[in-house]
């Protein structure tokens, strides 16, 4: 019984985004996918959260899809606007005070912030899973 605990339990992923000091990982279940901020010191926030699957990335913004727990569809999108970092504030900031984006809403963001996905650095946690449910 032990050994089955111990070889299901603790299971995780974690993936630094290039050039930002923000990670993407999951402890346990990949279902709960986070996108978190790393601060220095190591310690880590998580700012997007939920089975997030697609994350797209730059300098300035984080755009952010997330899936629905049972299949793959998309539920929302989120977009991050990352700020200078400064040791008396969170350095980032929610486009629409972190509810879900429509698709409609975030393709009108995207096209008002002047941001064009495949511009931008790419992941994407779930094409890189064996199994699903």
């Amino acid at each position: 019984m032990i050994i089955l605990i111990s070889g299901t339990s603790c299971d995780s992923y974690n993936k630094k985004l290039d050039g930002i000091s923000f990670s993407i990982g999951w402890v346990n279940l990949p279902e709960l996918t986070n996108v978190c901020y790393d601060y220095p010191d190591g310690l880590s926030v998580g700012i997007l959260e939920n089975r997030i699957t697609d994350v797209y990335w730059n300098e300035q913004y984080i755009l952010a899809k997330r899936c629905a727990y049972d299949n793959d569809s998309i539920i929302g999108y989120y977009i991050v606007t990352i700020l200078p970092e400064d040791v008396n504030r969170v350095p980032w900031k929610m486009w629409i005070k972190s509810e879900l984006l429509s698709e409609e809403e975030y393709e009108q963001a995207k096209k008002e912030l002047g941001l064009n996905e495949q511009e931008m650095k790419h992941t994407n946690i779930f094409k890189r899973r064996f199994l699903w449910w």
